[in-house]
């Protein structure tokens, strides 16, 4: 009996969140549940609890993202994910998929565990750590999909992380990572439609290179 589309999708769906994502994903919650050991998550102020979100758990968008195509790594897993039905570039969409609402709920339960803890947040947190992590996972993705090394990948966002954290707010505009820490509460909502650029950028190069082989 053939599969229906979804039924389809959802096998690739969970086997990658079983042999690609889980690794990644258990690593972000690492960084979630050392986050209160590192900051103190406790009665702090709009400024003061923008200070996690945004100097650490920023960093899992690239823990989870970053290393979309790395399973494909290997000639030999590529050729035999190429030949499958599905072909490769709904499997990148899926995975992104799952990295995103992974990022989404990790960024969500970092704001709540700051509420529990009488911190002044709201919504907005949400999504500022949310785009905070689209746009460094973006462009990890995009550094490995263009050199296809996944070091490299790993290095551009933290580099560009490191210079935020070095560099004066102004110098970066609306793609200063730290804005709320600053006092700024304006949303992020460029950062975030550029990291989804950043992201659909990776996946149509990697589609392109599959149909140059």
């Amino acid at each position: 009996m053939a599969l229906t589309p979804i039924q389809k999708y959802s096998a690739v769906a969970v086997s990658n969140l079983r042999h690609n994502c889980l690794p990644h994903f258990l690593l972000s919650i690492g960084f979630l549940l050392a986050t209160p050991a590192i900051f103190g998550m406790n009665d702090l102020d709009a400024r003061a609890a923008a200070v996690p979100l945004e100097y650490f758990i920023s960093l899992t968008g690239v823990v989870l993202l970053t290393p979309i195509f790395l399973p494909e790594q290997e000639d030999s897993v590529r050729d035999v994910m190429q030949s499958r039905e599905t072909g490769l570039t709904p499997v990148y969409l899926i995975r992104a998929g799952t990295a995103l609402l992974a990022l989404l709920c990790l960024s969500l339960s970092a704001v709540l565990m700051l509420r529990t803890g009488s911190c002044q947040v709201d919504l907005s947190f949400v999504s500022a750590v949310f785009a905070n992590g689209i746009f460094l996972g973006g462009l990890g993705m995009l550094s490995y999909g263009i050199c296809g090394n996944i070091a490299v990948g790993y290095m551009i966002p933290v580099l560009y992380y490191v210079l935020n954290f070095a560099g004066k707010p102004q110098s970066f505009g609306p793609f200063y990572l730290f804005s709320m820490s600053q006092g700024h509460t304006g949303g992020k909502w460029l950062m975030l439609l550029c990291g989804c650029i950043l992201i659909t950028l990776s996946i149509v190069l990697r589609h392109l290179r599959q149909n140059l082989r």
